[in-house]
């Protein structure tokens, strides 16, 4: 725990009023995606129905260095005016021209290495001729001074304050610029109001200038770190309350955390933003150490979202402030924004999940190390629900490349998916994997393929099984189980265990089964990996009650099946074939059968797509149960066999079941 540096009694080192206290209306709605409300954070951000997902590795002619913005905010109404410069370097071998994103605002001029330039507009880019040809390595200045009066889409303007919010591609409706978030570059803001508001913005405040012949001020932000277009952001209040707390680093170094909310909330504020702190010292410990040179928080209002994770200074809804800390585990997502979102950004939108997943996990884990490991997977299961229950109204879908980006699965599903690789490889391996991953992609972009790589890395594990299912496939396992047991001691338990969903496949995963006999525990691991699968244990005392992932490792649904003795025999009550995996296969492919009842001499044959037998798999007699054969692929006499369509015949008696399988050499 960190010791606060500004007590309560003193907490406003800087209280700015300008005039009479106004309590502008609040929201009907609570827009917090970590209260009961299931709906307001998955409205829509911004129209991407005209703007196709654009990949990461798409061919762009030039790389931005610098973006340099100075903005006259007249905050009488709606009007804004500006220039844009920025410094690039070009990348291919040559060009004469360059296109910005820009929307709606009208260029007045442009300038390049400070002469006039010629310039083309449309609806959605502003063209620039570079009057000869440029080539790679080249750096250049450009210029763009423009206006416009805002349509309340990048920029927001309302009376008592303005602001900014860009996710995912509006930053092209408030300044001229390259608007996907693989381009990174160093910025700075300058922003002139009226005399009565304050600017905050990313990172550190270089200096105010005060006009006194138009009654204005001039804030002026620099942000020496990259930083992605849809980060970039400034917010302007009048009668507001400005302090800052700090977070002490373990070598002494503190980081300033500032704070501007309106003033008449600035008491209830300080309550809710007490542990901020705190936070920043569990992600730095368990994360990466805290990456920039300062933290801020602004409550803004009307705001039509929950918050918004500006590198630096999060915008926030005003209803976020209650003075009941409600809406703590929403202020925790947002500081992990910091290292999953703004210090490590996603390469391109299709890999949203490493933003909101990652966010969403890590205010679980605030929750599970300042609070208790119970209000951590309370919350964990809450998500579940709501996930769960999504899912049976919505459908299922991946959570990569989502066809709406703020979605349920996005956030919840995102975070269960870190949760259950948690699970699988243990906390110091998964801890040091992100503290590996924050390393090698800070200040930069990576993908999913990139974080899968780290972890691979780091647990020794090929995990490609892990992430095909739960993040380019979709769905969830539901577990239907039952039990029984015989003996006097030791106990022989059976335990048949039936995957039911019908939206994938079976899920292969490791499970722990926990045998409870009074207050004995017995827990065992099995893999699970099949539509069927029987398994058995002994136990010294006598069993009264068993359990599957009792500690909820697994995002799943499961419901024991009883019938009036106790016991319903989840394997088919028949001789069935089951589904190969994988399929398409190649180097082997399991082949699984099921039976129940009396034993039956049973034989599973491969052919070919010409009808010919190639390959005798079984021909005996077998017991009730489950079993599983593997095929190499090979023929009779260990003989090559070509790419293609096979087919699995099983007979018994005057019962027969084919299966085709697909062979890729």
């Amino acid at each position: 725990m960190i010791r606060k540096i500004v007590t309560a009694s003193i907490f406003l080192l800087t209280l700015y009023i300008s005039g009479p206290a106004c309590d502008l209306e609040r929201l009907a709605y609570q827009v917090s995606p970590w209260n009961d409300i299931e709906q307001p954070i998955f409205l829509k951000k911004s129209d991407l129905s005209n703007i196709p997902v654009i990949a990461s590795d798409s061919s762009h002619s030039y790389d931005v260095l610098h973006y340099y913005l100075y903005l006259n905010l007249p905050m009488q109404d709606n009007y804004f005016e500006g220039s844009m410069t920025m410094t690039f370097e070009v990348v291919d071998d040559s060009i004469d021209e360059v296109s910005l994103d820009m929307v709606h605002m009208t260029a007045q001029s442009v300038i390049l290495d400070g002469y006039p330039a010629t310039f083309t507009q449309s609806d959605s880019s502003i063209t620039v001729d570079l009057d000869d040809y440029h080539y790679a390595f080249d750096t250049l200045i450009l210029t763009i001074y423009y206006h416009d009066s805002t349509t309340n889409r990048g920029y927001y303007y309302y009376p008592r304050n303005a602001y900014t919010f860009a996710e995912p591609r509006d930053a092209r409706w408030w300044f001229p610029c390259f608007d996907e978030p693989w381009d990174k570059a160093t910025s700075e803001i300058f922003v002139t109001v009226p005399e009565d508001y304050y600017v905050c913005s990313n990172g550190f405040l270089e200096s105010v200038y005060h006009n006194p012949y138009d009654q204005t001020r001039t804030y002026h932000w620099e942000n020496g770190d990259p930083i992605a277009t849809y980060l970039i952001s400034f917010i302007a209040m009048r009668y507001y309350a400005l302090w800052e707390d700090y977070y002490v680093m373990p070598a002494g170094d503190t980081i300033p955390l500032l704070n501007m909310v309106f003033v008449e909330d600035s008491a209830l504020a300080a309550y809710d933003f007490e542990h901020v702190p705190d936070m920043m010292q569990i992600f730095s410990q368990l994360f990466y150490p805290y990456p920039f040179n300062k933290y801020g928080q602004g409550a803004v209002s009307p705001f039509p979202y929950g918050a918004m994770e500006h590198q630096t200074m999060t915008t926030m809804n005003r209803n976020w402030i209650s003075g009941t800390r409600e809406s703590e585990v929403g202020l925790a997502h947002e500081l992990a924004h910091m290292w999953w979102g703004d210090f490590v950004t996603l390469a391109d939108w299709r890999h949203m999940w490493l933003n909101e997943g990652f966010a969403t996990y890590g205010s679980g884990i605030f929750l599970e190390q300042f609070y208790s490991h119970e209000d951590f997977m309370e919350k964990m299961l809450h998500w579940r629900d709501i996930y769960i229950d999504h899912g049976n109204q919505y459908g299922h879908a991946p959570i990569y490349d989502p066809a709406y980006l703020f979605s349920v699965r996005v956030y919840f599903k995102g975070a269960w998916v870190l949760h259950m690789l948690r699970g699988l490889i243990g906390d110091n391996v998964f801890y040091n994997g992100l503290h590996s991953y924050a390393s090698q992609f800070g200040y930069g972009n990576a993908d999913t393929w990139d974080f899968i790589d780290v972890m691979e890395t780091e647990s020794g594990e090929e995990l490609d099984w892990f992430f095909d299912q739960w993040v380019f496939g979709q769905a969830h396992p539901i577990y239907h189980y039952s039990w029984n047991y015989s003996g006097s001691g030791p106990y022989d338990v059976h335990l048949d265990i039936h995957q039911v969903q019908t939206a994938a496949p079976a899920f292969r995963m490791p499970i722990t089964i926990r045998i409870y006999s009074g207050t004995n525990e017995y827990d065992f691991e099995v893999e699970n990996q099949f539509e069927y699968q029987s398994y058995d244990f002994n136990v010294a005392a006598e069993p009264d009650s068993l359990a599957l992932d009792p500690d909820n490792w697994i995002l799943k649904e499961d419901s024991e099946l009883t019938s009036e003795e106790g016991w319903q025999p989840v394997l088919p009550d028949r001789v069935e074939l089951l589904k190969p995996y994988p399929n398409p296969f190649n180097g082997s492919v399991n082949i699984s059968f099921a039976i129940e009842g009396s034993s039956r001499e049973l034989t599973i044959d491969i052919y070919d797509i010409m009808g010919r037998k190639v390959k005798t798999l079984a021909d005996e007699n077998y017991e009730p149960g489950y079993y599983v054969i593997t095929w190499d692929g090979r023929g009779d006499r260990d003989s090559d066999l070509s790419s293609g369509a096979y087919f699995v015949l099983m007979r018994s008696g005057e019962y027969s079941q084919t299966k085709k399988i697909l062979y890729i050499r």
